[in-house]
């Protein structure tokens, strides 16, 4: 019995992942702004990764497969969101448009000051 279960478990584990991943590359397909595509792929990518390599350890078994996938895990949980700010930060910032079913702008109170204006020309043309 525990055997079975030895055998299934590394497959369905590896069958959630593979199906967050998917659902993240639909998300980047079917949703409407540059936001909301970033915030499905990040969460459901990240979330994917960690249940593909959790499938690889229960399958493996083997301590160094532990650790490298523990640390991939933890590397990918902290670079993925902090990849995902700071690029949502800088479409903001350089006017990439929010969804037109968005309800409120909450970041233009924060990010009042750091939203660049640009440069007078001083009466002179500005070639492009």
């Amino acid at each position: 019995m525990l055997e079975t279960v030895m055998e299934w478990l590394p497959a369905v584990v590896l069958f959630i992942g593979a199906w967050l991943i998917f659902s993240a590359s639909l998300g980047l397909i079917r949703l409407p702004d540059f936001y909301s595509r970033l915030h499905a792929t990040t969460k459901a990518g990240t979330v994917g990764v960690g249940f593909v390599l959790l499938s690889a350890v229960i399958s493996s078994g083997d301590g160094g497969v532990i650790w490298k996938s523990i640390l991939i895990v933890l590397l990918v949980a902290i670079t993925s969101p902090l990849a995902a700010h700071l690029l949502s930060k800088a479409a903001y910032l350089t006017g990439v448009p929010l969804g037109e079913d968005a309800v409120a702008d909450q970041s233009k109170v924060v990010l009042k000051d750091e939203v660049a204006e640009p440069e007078p020309t001083r009466g002179r043309k500005v070639r492009g």
